[in-house]
């Protein structure tokens, strides 16, 4: 039984020594396809953002979106696209998230008004047949 137990954690030391070490050769790929593009991708997210902060707040979200699907990489393909291609996209995210909450926040002030000022839902324009 002693040695069914020794086997078991041996076994479990090797599954977790090649874990251990395909983590590590897949960080080392990842940071030879992308470490040498990041100066360029701070400066297109500068492009984008117009603000340091901001644009060092999209380049890491690109950066973590790049490790997250790193495995859908094709290796034999533009990495420099592919990147780009994540900012871009991320960029957009971030800008229709912006604008949601905008849009959110004014129809909250607007409804705030409403509420305050006593009208009813009857003299709201467009409300004719809401139900609220």
């Amino acid at each position: 039984m002693a040695g069914e137990e020794e086997r078991r954690d041996q076994r479990g030391e090797d599954k977790a020594a090649v874990a251990a070490a395909t983590a590590a050769a897949r960080e080392a790929e990842f940071r030879e396809a992308v470490v040498p593009y990041t100066d360029v991708l701070y400066g297109m997210a500068l492009r984008q953002t117009h603000n340091e902060e901001d644009a060092e707040d999209l380049l890491q979200e690109t950066l973590l979106r790049a490790w997250r699907s790193f495995d859908t990489f094709v290796r034999s393909s533009n990495a420099k696209a592919w990147l780009f291609r994540i900012l871009i996209n991320t960029h957009i995210d971030r800008f229709r998230k912006a604008t949601h909450e905008v849009e959110a926040e004014a129809d909250e002030e607007i409804d705030t008004l409403y509420l305050h000022r006593g009208v009813q839902s009857s003299e709201i324009p467009g409300a004719e047949g809401n139900p609220e």
